[in-house]
C-alpha cells in the first residue's frame, strides 16, 4: 500500500510537471489530482524539490534501462550503456518542448539540490563503481558534487542555446564531465564516447509525452 500510493504520486507529479512545467505545479496540485491531502504527499515528499529530483532522476534511470537492455544484446559493458545514455540526454531535452520547460525550470530554481548529490555520491563511493586511488571519500564527495553541478549547469545552457558548440563537441565534453569523478582517464572517456554513441545509433528509443520511455 505504502508504495502504491508513493507510485501513484509519482505518476501524477510527472504528469503535471510535464503539462505545467516544475513553476506551474505545487503539491497542492498534485493532492488534487490524487484526491488526497496535501499532508499525504508531504508524508512521503517533505518538498516539491525532493519529488522534481525523484522525477527528473527517474527520466535519466529509465533511459539508461533502455540502453542497458540493447547494450547487453549486442555485447556491451554496462558502463557503455551509461556513456550511451548521457550522450542522449541532451538531444531528449532539446527535442520534447515540454520536458525542456521541466527540465529548465527544475535546474534554475532547484540547482541547490546537494542532498541529492550527496546521496548519489555516498551510493556510488559505497558500490565501489570508480577507481579511487588515494582520494579519501570527502575529497571524492567534492570531486563528485562540483561535477553533476557542472555538468547540469552545463546541459541547461546547452539545450537553451547558450552554448554555440557542435552537438559532437558538446556530448564529449560533457561525458567528460559526467564521468572523470570515476577517475576514468582521457583515453578511456574517448573509447566510451565512440562505443557509446555507436550503441546510441544502433538503438531505437521511443519517448512519449509525460516522460514516458521505451
Amino acid at each position: 500500500m505504502e508504495n502504491n500510493r508513493k507510485q501513484e504520486i509519482l505518476s501524477s507529479a510527472k504528469k503535471l510537471f510535464y503539462e505545467k512545467g516544475y513553476v506551474g505545479t505545487n503539491l497542492k496540485d498534485i493532492a488534487l489530482e490524487l484526491g488526497i491531502t496535501k499532508q499525504a504527499i508531504s508524508h512521503y515528499y517533505r518538498k516539491k524539490e525532493m519529488l522534481a529530483a525523484e522525477v527528473y532522476e527517474g527520466i535519466s534511470i529509465d533511459f539508461l534501462g533502455v540502453f542497458t537492455e540493447k547494450g547487453r544484446s549486442l555485447g556491451y559493458d554496462e558502463v557503455t550503456s551509461e556513456a550511451a545514455s548521457c550522450i542522449w540526454i541532451d538531444r531528449y531535452y532539446t527535442s520534447d518542448e515540454y520536458a525542456r520547460r521541466f527540465f529548465n525550470e527544475y535546474v534554475y530554481h532547484g540547482l541547490g539540490d546537494y542532498f541529492n548529490f550527496e546521496f548519489e555520491a555516498s551510493r556510488h563511493f559505497a558500490g565501489g563503481r570508480m577507481f579511487l586511488g588515494e582520494m579519501s571519500r570527502e575529497m571524492f564527495y567534492a570531486v563528485y558534487i562540483a561535477s553533476r553541478y557542472a555538468a547540469k549547469g552545463l546541459l541547461y545552457h546547452y539545450v537553451n542555446g547558450d552554448i554555440s558548440l557542435k552537438r559532437e563537441e558538446f556530448e564529449r565534453y560533457y561525458l567528460k564531465l559526467c564521468f572523470e569523478p570515476f577517475g576514468h582517464d582521457e583515453k578511456t572517456i574517448d573509447r566510451l564516447f565512440e562505443d557509446g554513441t555507436r550503441l546510441l545509433s544502433e538503438t531505437q528509443i521511443k519517448v512519449s509525452p509525460y516522460f514516458l520511455v521505451s
